[in-house]
């Protein structure tokens, strides 16, 4: 004991207030070191993420624009037509061309025109041959009865047209039937 009020005597009693001001912030810094590991596994998965979708986003660009491409590289069935790009916004968008217009630019006339060529190209190798052709009411008069003075001297293909009209339905036939 007497060493003990020796001790006491000779030596100051320690303040420990500030030992407990400094171990509660040790113990709050505890726990935003926890959370800077989570944080930066947070960073570490987003940039893994951003890499992946970047790669993602170059596959989806290589896709859109492989198929125009492959078409700018292969003959098309119909002498005039194309594929070009054009601007919608911000994205390039493959369309199909004639002559460098689009389709429609040209009047219902040359439209028509395009399809029955393109159509016989596909039809060209097929038994019946047949084509259908359908809105000749948008043609003037003059172009309708052209195009019918066309289709009925060619031969080799059987064409099925509608056109609307007032009054009841009726059926045509023109040219061979049954042949």
């Amino acid at each position: 004991m007497s060493d003990a009020k020796t001790y006491l005597l000779e030596n100051l009693e320690v303040d420990i207030e500030p030992l407990e001001a400094q171990y509660k912030e040790a113990e709050i810094m505890k726990g935003f070191v926890e959370m800077a590991h989570n944080l930066q596994n947070v960073q570490a998965r987003l940039e893994k993420e951003t890499a992946i979708a970047e790669k993602y986003d170059r596959f989806v660009d290589l896709c859109r624009k492989k198929p125009a491409e492959l078409l700018k590289s292969i003959k098309l069935p119909v002498d005039g037509l194309s594929i070009g790009t054009i601007k919608n916004g911000d994205k390039e968008e493959n369309i199909v061309l004639f002559e460098g217009l689009t389709l429609k630019q040209h009047n219902t006339a040359k439209q028509i025109t395009i399809c029955i060529d393109i159509a016989k190209a596909y039809a060209k190798d097929t038994p019946l041959k047949l084509i259908c052709v359908d809105r000749i009411e948008s043609l003037d008069e003059d172009a309708r009865d052209e195009f019918f003075r066309q289709i009925e001297a060619d031969d080799e293909y059987q064409y099925f047209v509608t056109l609307v009209t007032r009054g009841e339905m009726k059926v045509e036939t023109k040219g061979q039937v049954g042949a």
